[in-house]
């Protein structure tokens, strides 16, 4: 595992993995793929950087109440 972390925004103290990054990176480009696939959705650069933020976000919140939960 990696020893260290990518900060997501620059006016942001949330810092995720590099792996972590990745592979929400990743799932989103998948989901675009299948949205294509079944629904006919067109695929765009605009429209997955969106997901992306999204799912950067999600995760920021989830890590939030984990960490003020235990």
């Amino acid at each position: 595992m990696c020893s260290f972390i990518i900060p997501v925004r620059p006016d942001s103290p949330t810092a995720f993995a590099p792996l972590v990054i990745f592979i929400l990176a990743l799932a989103e480009v998948w989901k675009a793929h299948w949205r294509f696939i079944f629904d006919n959705n067109p695929v765009s650069t605009d429209a997955l950087y969106a997901s992306f933020q999204r799912a950067l976000a999600k995760r920021q919140a989830e890590d939030e109440i984990f960490s003020s939960a235990g």
